[in-house]
Formats: structure tokens, sequence, C-alpha cells
């Protein structure tokens, strides 16, 4: 074996060794249920599927809103989160305002231990600001 080929063999095997020793520092300063609601939160499309209103304010809904309370463009649309704080808006095919882009950026932060979240930029499901969240999981955002 010749020299060039030792050092070509040495340095595969030392980037082998390296590459195989890194690991991804995972985030401590966060519970497993904080963890667990901003994954829910940014592994999936969101979208409208039903509203209704909480009047007391205990998280369990008093009066779902009737059929046709909303217009037809905001039942399409679709709202991304994303892990580093950014979201985008799609407005989908039927359109409320076509002068705007049919995609919006939005940014988006959880506060108060997670019991809220902020939404600033263009609106998330036709509101925006301070929202309480009472449930994040599975399919549903509440």
């Amino acid at each position: 074996m010749n020299a060039f080929t030792k050092t070509l063999t040495g340095a595969a095997l030392a980037a082998v060794v390296a590459l195989s020793a890194c690991k991804k520092k995972e985030d401590t300063s966060l519970s497993y249920e904080q963890q667990n609601r901003r994954a829910w939160l940014t592994d999936t499309t969101w979208f409208f599927y039903w509203a209704a209103l909480d009047i007391n304010r205990d998280g369990t809904p008093d009066q779902y809103l009737q059929p046709n309370t909303f217009a037809d463009c905001y039942w399409d649309n679709t709202y991304t989160f994303f892990p580093n704080g950014a979201g985008i808006t799609n407005d989908s095919s039927y359109r409320c305002d076509t002068t705007v882009p049919v995609l919006k950026p939005f940014t988006w932060a959880f506060s108060d231990n997670d019991q809220y979240l902020n939404v600033t930029g263009t609106s998330v499901f036709g509101i925006s600001g301070h929202l309480r969240v009472y449930f994040v999981g599975g399919d549903y955002l509440t």
C-alpha cells in the first residue's frame, strides 16, 4: 500500500469516527409536554374544521357556530407552523380578497408556559394576537 492510499484510508476512517460521534444536543429547556406541543403544532398543516364560542372561557364550547357563519373562503385556507417560529397561510382556491397574496407569512410563539399562542403578521384562522390554547394534540388545536 502506498503512502497516498494509507493517508486516504486514514482520512476516511477519521471522518467515519468523527461523524458517528456527532449527536444533536437535545433542548432541555422545554418540558416533555412543551416539546410535544410544539411537535404537534409543527408536524402538520392545519385548516378550519369547525368554530365555536367559549363564552365563560372554561375551555368547553358553549355554542357552535352555524354553517354559513363564515364565508367559504375561510374554510379552505391552510396554516403551516414551522419549528423556527415562522408560518405560512395559504389562501387556497376560494378567495375572500383576490388582491392579497395567496401565501402570506406570519410568526408564532408559545408564551406563559405554553398556555398562549402569540401570532403576528397575517392572521391565523381569521384572528391574531395573544390566543389562549387549551389543547394541542393529534388533529386538534383548541
